[in-house]
């Protein structure tokens, strides 16, 4: 580019034919230099797509693009320097100085390989037989050596791209290849997932040697039985229809009507399960009513078939909520609301049924007379004990006063469906009477505790009074007491916080006195690195001002050394000079002298 008078300078001073003033001292021109830019070419090499050409400059550093050329059926390997030349760079590889001429273009050519893809088969839930193979891109998938995988219950319906049937059909039910064009996947790996496809068998349902219906189901299906009275099975008089058998002519249940199947029945394609109606003579059961720890449970001593329909009593004497099977009474199967049940009727069963009742006691007539009655004598008692006693005013009040709360919630709870009973209204007159007696003995006992506190009071005053100067005397000698104690406390507390704000103030100069130091250490140590900079740059300087000095020392032993050789060779020239002259000189004279 030029010349500059420093060394790294970035651009120069002086170019061809620039004029430089030398009258004052020497110069040292240092060459300055501009770096070679070329350029790199990508080439698709037969593959398909564009890509722009990168610059760049001698001695820098650069990431190859990322290859974005695409061949169909090859697979890209990296970039060669010829059209069939070995691979040199790998896709985004750091490169630098591919070349030192200015504006040169080196062309890089893709390098492709014909697309190789792995297969790996995956069998979810069964059985895998068939392990990884490679297939070259454009070559027919040969499956001659696949076996089949298997899995109970199940049919294999091919290898599919993705799971459960998604994705695309690669291998059929058969182990056939579905592409006709031969291996058209463009990609280096492939997992091909099995598909299934449960079986179906049929239940077929006899009635002796006739089929009455045929039903289909899958392996994985969750069904019901058909019920014989959908099929229209006909039951023998005096039987009943017990269920289904696996057997002919055999007893033995296998399966309830109806019943709900979870599980698979059979494990093979378009096989049949057979079964066969049972039917069992009908026998006679009795119906058992538990009164549940009521009383007058009805007792039914009449047996009944099995599916005899039967009418449900009702329970007397209780408030009776219906009959449960279960003695718990959790649920009530048959509720009695309304005087009636809402499920009037059942169906006898085999062993036999027993009902257990659901009741609660209810209020009959004599129930609440008797219930009135019993608040009366506990009011009466309260009442007297109140009366007779002179001390534990409070308890026997608060007694009293609980009677009185507990007798009109009995009031408020009073059926009344018997308010026109003569003897339960009497009880009633009777109950409300003793309340009146209870309210004025409260109000006396109220008022006689009135009167015990008036003199107590008035007592109290009395001792006070005549007692004036020796409770002043012993006020005094109390207070007297606090306050010397009090200046004690105080005087102690003062202490203390003396003490304490010592103890801060003594805290607060040490933490200080910390910092204080801590910040000098550290004032110390940056300028400990400040000094051991400026010396290592100081260093610097005179390495950089020897260097300067022997490379000077050198060009002028240079120039000395050519100064040397020019004088040598000009003496050497006066030398020659001189003896011609001399020469000339004699052999002028000699021819003098031969004249003479």
């Amino acid at each position: 580019m030029g010349w500059a008078t420093t060394k790294e300078a970035p651009l120069p001073e002086y170019t061809s034919g620039s004029v430089i003033d030398l009258s004052t001292d020497d110069v040292v021109l240092y060459a300055v230099w501009e770096a070679n830019n070329y350029q790199i070419i990508y080439d698709a090499n037969g593959g398909n797509g564009i890509m722009d050409s990168d610059s760049l400059a001698y001695d820098s550093t650069f990431t190859l693009s990322n290859n974005t050329y695409k061949k169909s059926g090859y697979t890209f390997k990296g970039w060669a320097l010829d059209q069939n030349g070995e691979k040199m760079y790998n896709d985004c590889e750091i490169v630098s100085n591919l070349s030192s001429i200015n504006g040169y273009n080196i062309t890089l050519y893709a390098i492709w390989k014909k697309t190789v893809t792995q297969i790996t088969f995956v069998t979810n839930d069964g059985t895998e037989t068939n392990m990884p193979i490679t297939i070259d891109y454009g070559t027919d998938l040969d499956t001659s050596d696949f076996n089949k995988p298997s899995r109970v219950g199940y049919i294999f319906s091919g290898y599919y791209t993705g799971m459960n049937g998604t994705g695309d059909l690669i291998i059929d039910a058969n182990l056939n290849s579905t592409l006709s064009n031969g291996w058209e996947l463009d990609v280096n790996s492939l997992t091909l997932y099995s598909h299934w496809t449960p079986i179906t068998y049929s239940i077929v349902y006899m009635n002796g040697q006739t089929v009455c219906r045929e039903q289909k189901v899958s392996y994985d299906s969750v069904f019901n039985l058909i019920s014989f009275m959908q099929m229209g099975i006909t039951v023998p008089t005096g039987y009943h229809f017990a269920g289904w058998s696996t057997v002919p002519s055999s007893k033995t249940i296998a399966y309830s009507d109806n019943q709900n199947i979870t599980y698979a029945l059979e494990k093979t394609e378009g096989s049949k399960v057979f079964l066969y109606a049972v039917f069992e003579v009908n026998q006679k059961y009795n119906i058992i009513y538990n009164a549940n720890g009521g009383i007058n449970a009805p007792i039914d001593s009449n047996t009944y078939f099995v599916g005899d329909i039967i009418t449900i009593p009702t329970l007397e004497g209780y408030k009776f909520l219906g009959w449960s099977y279960d003695y718990e009474n959790n649920p009530i199967d048959f509720p009695y609301e309304n005087n009636a049940f809402t499920i009037p009727t059942l169906t006898m069963t085999e062993e036999g049924i027993t009902l257990y009742a659901v009741w609660i006691e209810e209020k009959t007539l004599q129930n609440q007379i008797n219930e009135v009655n019993v608040q009366i004598d506990l009011i009466q008692t309260s009442i007297s004990d109140l009366n007779n006693t002179n001390s534990d005013f409070a308890d026997k009040i608060d007694q009293l006063t609980i009677k009185m709360q507990n007798t009109q919630d009995v009031l408020d709870s009073l059926d009344s469906t018997y308010v026109t009973c003569a003897e339960l209204n009497e009880a009633i007159a009777k109950l409300k009477s003793e309340l009146l007696q209870a309210d004025e003995a409260l109000q006396n006992a109220i008022n006689k505790v009135q009167a015990n506190l008036d003199k107590a009071v008035t007592d109290l005053n009395e001792t006070i009074s005549n007692n004036k100067d020796d409770i002043e005397s012993k006020l005094n000698a109390a207070v007297k007491a606090y306050e010397d104690s009090n200046v004690i406390i105080n005087s102690k507390f003062a202490s203390i916080a003396i003490k304490h704000e010592e103890f801060a103030n003594l805290f607060d100069s040490l933490k200080e006195d910390l910092k204080t130091a801590e910040e000098k250490i550290w004032k110390e140590i940056n300028d400990l690195q400040d000094d051991l900079k400026k010396l290592k740059e100081e260093m610097n300087k005179k390495d950089n001002e020897l260097e300067e000095m022997i490379k000077s020392l050198t060009e002028n032993t240079e120039k000395d050394k050519n100064y040397l050789d020019t004088i040598s060779y000009i003496n050497l020239g006066l030398i020659v000079t001189l003896a011609v002259a001399v020469i000339i000189i004699v052999l002028f004279f000699k021819r003098k002298m031969k004249n003479y």
